[in-house]
């Protein structure tokens, strides 16, 4: 329904015949990548693997929401930082089981499945996981929280200030939500989720980032003097304790800073006098009418 009109209009569907035929044209790449490459090239291999999942992804993501960077998009309409990391993870291992995989079958290496992840990269794809996972329920449970319509109009005076359109913007309970995909920004990676600090940086989001960044580049590290050896190895390097630690306090940091309230408890309503009381009483539909609409997303500052 297009609200300032009034009419109904037909959905858009992005999805084309030639993401399907690009889709499967990348995939073809991907082996054939590894199965030219893989005896001589090994690690321009998996750079070349990763670079095709890359582009896979981006496919996927343009066909789904219209927009290229689409697969870090949520249901917000904002692009998620847990989503970036949880997706760069799994490009990196992806790729890199799949070149390893095609260099030990070319070797003749007896299974060339078996290949030995150690457990430190299970734990690190389950924090990964849990971040995305973990996330998502903080929202959830935010957006069923009631809201402060004073600080949402002030937050709107902000957001002007950055030069971000309020009416654009769009709340469900506490969480600040974009009206369209196309307004998803970089800068929603660093920006914080609540009326109360939509307009803030995310401490959380920024220790994070980094973390991450740094855990991914010395992994690669690791992973690219594997592909530079003469013999196909076993399996993955280990991940260091020192850094898994390091990224089970930076996750656990960020969900802690979004599980805190953000957004100030709104002022406390004036007690209904004995015949409003007796009319609530009398009937308590209204009351589940007020959750459900608590639960839609309305215009920043409105009730």
């Amino acid at each position: 329904m297009d609200q300032g009109t009034g009419t109904t209009t037909t959905p858009k569907n992005t999805w084309r015949r030639w993401h399907t035929i690009g889709l499967l044209v990348l995939t073809t790449l991907l082996f054939l990548l590894c199965y030219e490459w893989i005896p001589a090239k090994r690690l321009g291999s998996w750079w070349g693997a990763m670079l095709l999942l890359t582009i896979a992804a981006l496919l996927i993501g343009h066909g789904i929401t219209g927009y290229w960077r689409g697969i870090l998009i949520d249901e917000r309409n904002k692009m998620s930082l847990a989503r970036l990391q949880l997706a760069m993870w799994t490009v990196i291992i992806v790729s890199a089981v799949l070149v390893l995989f095609f260099w030990r079958l070319f070797a003749k290496v007896e299974g060339p499945l078996d290949i030995t992840i150690p457990e430190q990269i299970w734990a690190l794809l389950g924090i990964s996981t849990t971040s995305l996972v973990g996330s998502s329920l903080i929202k959830t449970n935010k957006k069923n929280q009631s809201p402060n319509l004073e600080e949402e109009q002030e937050t709107g005076r902000r957001v002007s200030d950055q030069g971000v359109d309020p009416s654009d913007l769009r709340v469900t309970g506490r969480v600040v939500l974009n009206e369209s995909a196309s307004m998803a920004s970089w800068a929603d990676l660093f920006r914080g989720e609540e009326s109360g600090n939509a307009t803030a940086v995310s401490l959380g989001k920024f220790q994070m980032f980094y973390f991450t960044l740094i855990a991914v580049v010395s992994y690669g590290y690791a992973l690219a003097e594997m592909f530079g050896a003469n013999t196909p190895a076993a399996g993955f390097p280990a991940v260091s304790s020192g850094l898994l630690t390091l990224l089970g306090i930076s996750h656990g940091g960020y969900l802690a800073e979004k599980a805190v309230p953000h957004t100030q408890e709104p002022a406390s309503q004036p007690l209904p006098t004995p015949a409003q009381g007796a009319m609530v009483a009398a009937a308590p539909a209204p009351i589940t009418v007020v959750r459900q609409i608590r639960r839609a997303a309305r215009p920043l500052g409105q009730p």
